[in-house]
């Protein structure tokens, strides 16, 4: 995908991957969430209103590929999602600290 600082852009992308692609929900959530962390700032006004249900989202403090900073776009389109944050991790917090992500993943799952 071609990096755009345009917000507009993104929206549109996103809701074309929902409405248009017709794939599963939580696969077009995810490719609407690459498409979020590919920009600069957050689409105005976008929200994905449709959330599966009860939705994680680990994010290593320390991560280059995405950075962290991108992370506010993310949550700012999923609201509902419980968010945490991976310290000493960075782009695959789930190898670098597993016995943390493992504890916020039992956590997550009981509570839902």
């Amino acid at each position: 995908m071609a990096r755009s600082s345009s917000p507009g852009n993104a929206a549109d992308t996103a809701r074309n991957i929902v409405a248009h692609e017709r794939l599963d929900r939580s696969l077009a959530l995810f490719a609407v969430f690459l498409r979020l962390v590919e920009i600069e700032r957050p689409p105005t006004g976008f929200t994905a209103r449709r959330e599966p249900g009860p939705m994680l989202i680990v994010w290593g403090k320390a991560d280059r590929t995405v950075p962290f900073s991108r992370s506010e776009t993310v949550r700012a389109a999923f609201p509902r999602a419980q968010f945490q944050a991976i310290d000493s991790a960075a782009h695959l917090p789930q190898i670098e600290q597993p016995r943390i992500v493992d504890s916020v993943l039992v956590t997550f799952l009981r509570r839902h």
